[in-house]
Order: structure tokens, then C-alpha cells, then sequence
């Protein structure tokens, strides 16, 4: 759980353009669906955090023309040693699979990065 968050403050840090649009909720207290805990999607990346019956955790993860893919994989190298780490496409394709996102979505739940 605390490499998934560092990467996502990477993510937002050092890897979103200024304008960009993004997914990102919270599902922890979500009774709707147990397993995910937390979803982040953008056009170029899309990463989840899940709990399976077993208690272990894994990350979902798909991505499409993202900059600094490596970066954020090392950044989560335990989770990738441990084998919860899983590359999971989005179908048809992630951007098409975003723009689903956002069109079904609370609109509380899509933000734009706006550079600090």
C-alpha cells in the first residue's frame, strides 16, 4: 500500500502534463466493490490497488505512451518482486477505456493536473 501511494504521488508530481485529465477515487470505505481500494485512470496510465479474500494486495497497472513507465515500475519493485504487481490492458484500449471512465463516473471524481 505505501509503494502504491508514493507512485501515485510521483504520478502526480513529476509524470502528468499541465491540462491533463484524470480519474482518481478512493474506494476504501465503498462498500460497492470490496476488493478495489483505489482506482487512479488517466489516457496514458491506469493504475489500481486491489485486496483480494486473502488479504494481500496488488496493483493493477496498463499503459499507453506514458513517459516515465520505468520510473514508476521501479517505484513499486517490491510489490513487482513479490509478484502483486500485474499488467492488466484495458480494453478495447486505454484511451477508449478512459473516456468510458470519465463518461460514467461522478463528475467529483474527474480532475485536470494543474502544474503547482
Amino acid at each position: 500500500m505505501i509503494q502504491y501511494y508514493d507512485a501515485l504521488k510521483f504520478i502526480k508530481a513529476e509524470c502528468l502534463a499541465p491540462g491533463t485529465r484524470y480519474f482518481e477515487r478512493d474506494y476504501k470505505d465503498d462498500p460497492n466493490d470490496p476488493f478495489m481500494l483505489h482506482s487512479f485512470v488517466s489516457p496514458q496510465l491506469s493504475f489500481h490497488l486491489e485486496c483480494g479474500f486473502d488479504y494481500f494486495m496488488k496493483i493493477e497497472y496498463d499503459f499507453a505512451d506514458f513517459p516515465r513507465i520505468d520510473d514508476l515500475l521501479w517505484r513499486v519493485g517490491y510489490v513487482k518482486e513479490r509478484g502483486m504487481l500485474i499488467y492488466k490492458a484495458c480494453l478495447p484500449n486505454l484511451p477508449t477505456f478512459f473516456n468510458n471512465v470519465v463518461a460514467y463516473q461522478e463528475p467529483q471524481y474527474i480532475h485536470t493536473f494543474q502544474s503547482e
